[in-house]
């Protein structure tokens, strides 16, 4: 007699799929609270991410910033020597290190303390400490774990142009994911080339120059002088080439 053939069971099924939302709630925390840190390579971001920074999903409100960012988060430029960058000009193709720091934190026992972004408008960024990486375009920067509240970033300066960089630090409440609890502090400052470009600087009016060219004044006199031409040709041909106009009318 053949054996009985077994009915279906969802078991296995019910054993992968709960494995598999374990997995999805670790790869993706609640809220999009990335403690790897946030830039425009995440591939998926809140669509005002690029507007408003960490307040996107953190804080109060989007665009919603806390008060005393400039007490709370500082920020030093040392060029390769570690001497501070005097005044606010850099040099052509210089390399300096940007350390940003997060002072006084809400919760400094929990693992996950804050988070930062910062953005630049020229030049590029590049990892200067093991919890910093940068973006592929290599204009933003971001931390790489949340369980610092110092990073240090290198900038390479361009030739030339006033750039402007835009700071977000993030400092978090200690609860699981992103929350209203969450302060994001924004700050930054901005840097010019030697010969002191200002920045929304309008390109200089290039003066008006009146009357014309040696080649077009030459071009209007010859085009004049054909003119005369054609005229006295004309004139010419219809006094002596028409009989209403010669001796032939009173022959």
């Amino acid at each position: 007699m053949a054996a009985p053939v077994s009915s279906f069971s969802w078991r296995p099924l019910a054993v992968v799929a709960a494995l598999g939302l374990v997995a999805l709630l670790v790869v993706a925390p609640s809220g999009w609270g990335l403690p790897t840190g946030m830039d425009k390579d995440v591939g998926i971001y809140p669509a005002n991410f690029e507007k408003v920074g960490c307040t996107a999903c953190h804080g109060a409100a989007p665009g919603t910033f806390a008060a005393g960012g400039s007490d709370k988060v500082s920020f030093t430029v040392t060029d390769a020597t570690g001497k501070a960058l005097a005044g606010n000009a850099y040099a052509k193709g210089g390399i300096y290190n940007i350390t940003i720091t997060l002072h006084d934190e809400q919760a400094p026992t929990q693992d996950n303390h804050a988070g930062f972004n910062l953005r630049v408008t020229a030049g590029k960024l590049a990892p200067g400490s093991a919890n910093t990486q940068v973006s592929k375009d290599s204009l933003q920067a971001t931390h790489t774990d949340a369980t610092a509240t110092s990073w240090m970033v290198k900038w390479t300066a361009p030739d030339s142009g006033a750039v402007v960089f835009d700071i977000f630090v993030n400092d978090v409440n200690g609860v699981s994911g992103a929350d209203k609890g969450d302060l994001v502090y924004r700050t930054g400052f901005w840097l010019t080339d030697a010969d002191g470009a200002q920045l929304g600087a309008a390109a200089a009016t290039a003066e008006v120059e009146y009357g014309i060219s040696l080649q077009q004044y030459w071009i209007g006199l010859i085009g004049l002088a054909g003119m005369i031409f054609i005229m006295v040709a004309g004139y010419v041909f219809l006094k002596y080439s028409s009989r209403h106009n010669t001796d032939a009318k009173d022959r």
